[in-house]
């Protein structure tokens, strides 16, 4: 297998590449770094942090070189390595000169193109420059999207990136940061002794301390220098601020600090560009950060430092929307106020909780398994969702027939939803969640109302509104993981099922967009076994669409008709199911949903996700080989042994009552 290239070019992109470099030669995919050397001086120190080492240097940099020498330099030396290596495919990371170039490079040799950090935008092309630009390049190149957030695979999709070429995996910028952090709270790496000298002294001191970062190109007509003078004003009026200014080697810069705070900065601080765990050691001690850089927004907010954004546009809205940054550009009013209102705050929050609206710290594991996923004859990959409000008998028995699903061919994740009252059913669901660490994923509302299932009892569940559609939103949010994570196949199931071991083999082997499992439920306490499938409208088993109204007769023949097929092992089309649903990706991107559809008054989610499927020119089947069983009643819990002692081979349900 030929290699995958890894191209770097400047420091950020070696912070955020690497930790996806480690995770492929976790998972033994060949792959090899090329550093074009944009920034040559400034990465070396992260190969050395993270013990790698460049396979390919270009070393194109030079004194002065301009954006045309760049992109020029790196297209004619990258194309030469990639004609003689021939990699399986190129993967580029954000929006800079190398990542643009190297891209293009790729495309010209006609070898796939992996983008990280796909689909940021601002939609000024001028703003930033020239990084807007560059990144919509890339987008039209890659083959793989790998979308830091939600929101930029939104972007990608209304530019008209097909979806299942996109995947949200979190950024791995985060995934750089919280090994750093562990290392320094482990000792393994120690801050150098200035940086940890100066932020003992300035605590002792009882100094508020802000960390600045500024060197982005379209701050340096004017806006720089009106950020610095806003700065130096302020620390004129309060004494008790101190800010550290980890100088970028742009003169342009060097420049206009003289220029505004002449040779004695005072309380600016300034230091040389400082290694990447300094770097973290100022981010996990400083009170406050102001920044115009993409990454050291990320870095902060995952941190939980309050942030002011020196930029009058992001292209990361996330910590903007949730108010975890404040934008306030290079206006002196807006600069002055939001330094105010963390000077306001009683204490930096704590900074040690692993959550971030940019990532988990997994992104490079995600996007090592896309990867090696998307290689011929790889095992298929299934998400298996749920939303949970159960009873603990119940959901044990769930659980155990999710474990013992034979699972020769695919792989296995989950994702439910924790809406649980019973605190024992959560304990129940957190303790398959530890057992299953890495593949499972719960996700648990905010408030959990017990008056939405009111009507749910012994004896039959009827649902109130506000309980369907909190359900249907519960399993969109399964089908946006699954189109956003990559899956091949979604399988949502209701919790009151327990599978015969062959059912997901048997559903995948159908080859079908949309197929139910079927099974069989007395709706009411002593009648007639019927099934979660139909042929028409809500629940009807026989056609109704001509004029001619059916006799009791009629309809209890065709009812007849309908169980019989059903009876018997197959795969037949149907007018609507539920419950237990295995959707493929192909028809996951086509816009599948629970939504509520206006203006339809049919009851249950189920009832419009397949009105809206047929819709889509999506047909429903459903599956009669391995019925599952219905755990519909407290009471139905004494039939699992048996069910399960008759779950070996294919079969067909019990006849059906006189």
């Amino acid at each position: 297998m030929t290699p995958t290239v890894f191209v770097i070019g400047t420091r950020p992109e070696a912070i955020k590449v690497i930790p996806v470099y480690l995770a492929f030669q976790r998972a033994g995919i060949p792959s090899l770094i090329c550093s074009t050397g944009q920034h040559n001086d400034l990465v070396d120190d992260i190969y050395s942090l993270f013990d790698v080492a460049p396979d390919i240097r270009l070393s194109i940099m030079k004194p002065g070189q301009s954006l045309s020498y760049i992109t020029e330099s790196v297209l004619q030396e990258t194309q030469k390595y990639f004609q003689q290596i021939k990699p399986s495919m190129v993967i580029v990371q954000g929006d800079t000169a190398s990542a643009m170039s190297a891209a293009l490079s790729a495309f010209y040799c006609k070898i796939p193109v992996g983008h990280i950090e796909a689909g940021l935008r601002t939609h000024d092309i001028y703003a930033p420059f020239p990084e807007e630009a560059n990144r919509q390049i890339i987008s039209r190149i890659a083959e793989f999207h790998f979308a830091p957030t939600d929101t930029s695979a939104a972007n990608l999709r209304a530019e008209g990136i097909p979806a299942d070429r996109i995947f949200v995996t979190g950024n791995t910028i985060v995934d750089a940061l919280y090994t750093i952090v562990d290392r320094l709270n482990q000792g393994a790496v120690t801050p150098s002794d200035k940086v940890r000298q100066t932020m003992d002294r300035l605590k002792q001191e009882g100094k508020f301390t802000f960390l600045l970062t500024a060197h982005r190109r379209e701050s340096f007509d004017g806006g720089l220098h009106t950020i610095l003078k806003t700065i130096k004003d302020y620390l004129d009026a309060h004494p008790d601020v101190v800010v550290l200014f980890p100088v970028h080697p742009n003169p342009v810069i060097s420049a206009t600090i003289h220029d505004v705070f002449g040779d004695h900065p005072g309380r600016l601080m300034l230091f040389p560009p400082v290694p990447y765990h300094d770097l973290v050691y100022l981010l996990s001690h400083v009170d406050g950060v102001l920044t115009d850089s993409g990454g050291i927004q990320e870095e902060a907010v995952s941190l939980h430092r309050p942030t002011l954004v020196l930029r009058n546009e992001t292209d990361r809205p996330e910590a903007i929307e949730k108010r975890l940054a404040v934008l306030v550009g290079t206006d002196p009013a807006k600069i002055i106020r939001g330094l105010d209102e963390i000077l306001a705050q009683p204490s930096p929050p704590d900074n040690s909780a692993k959550q971030s609206v940019y990532g988990d710290g997994r992104a490079s594991e995600r996007i090592a398994a896309i990867i090696q996923g998307s290689t011929r004859g790889r095992r298929k990959r299934i998400l298996v969702g749920s939303p949970i409000r159960q009873t603990p008998d119940i959901l044990i028995e769930f659980l155990r027939s999710l474990e013992e699903v034979d699972k020769i061919s695919f792989d296995f994740d989950y994702h439910f939803v924790d809406d649980n009252t019973d605190l024992n059913s959560s304990k129940i669901l957190s303790n398959f969640e530890d057992v299953h660490d890495g593949h499972c994923y719960i996700a648990r509302p905010e408030e959990t109302q017990e008056s939405a299932y009111d009507s749910t009892n012994e004896v039959t569940h009827n649902w109130s509104d506000d309980a369907i559609w909190k359900v249907a939103r519960f399993k969109d949010g399964m089908i946006e993981h699954a189109i956003n994570q990559g899956y091949d196949y979604l399988f949502l199931i209701d919790s009151d099922l327990v599978l015969q071991p062959g059912t997901l083999e048997q559903l995948i082997a159908d080859k079908k967009g949309i197929v139910f499992n079927v099974y069989w439920t007395s709706w009411q306490p002593n009648t007639v076994e019927m099934p979660q499938v139909w042929v028409q409208d809500e629940y009807n088993f026989f056609d109704r669409s001509t004029k001619h109204s059916p006799s009791a007769e009629e309809q209890s023949a065709a009812y007849a008709n309908f169980a019989t097929t059903l009876r018997t092992p197959g795969v037949y089309e149907v007018g609507g199911g539920g419950a237990c649903t295995l959707i493929d990706r192909e028809t996951l991107v086509k816009g599948v949903s629970f939504k509520r559809i206006p203006n339809i008054s049919f009851w249950g989610e189920d009832r419009h996700f397949c009105v809206r499927a047929v819709a889509l020119g999506v047909p429903l089947y459903v599956d009669t080989h391995y019925p599952a069983y219905h755990i519909y009643r407290s009471t139905d819990l004494e039939g699992i042994a048996a069910f399960k002692r008759n779950s070996v081979e294919p079969q067909a349900s019990k006849p059906l009552p006189p």
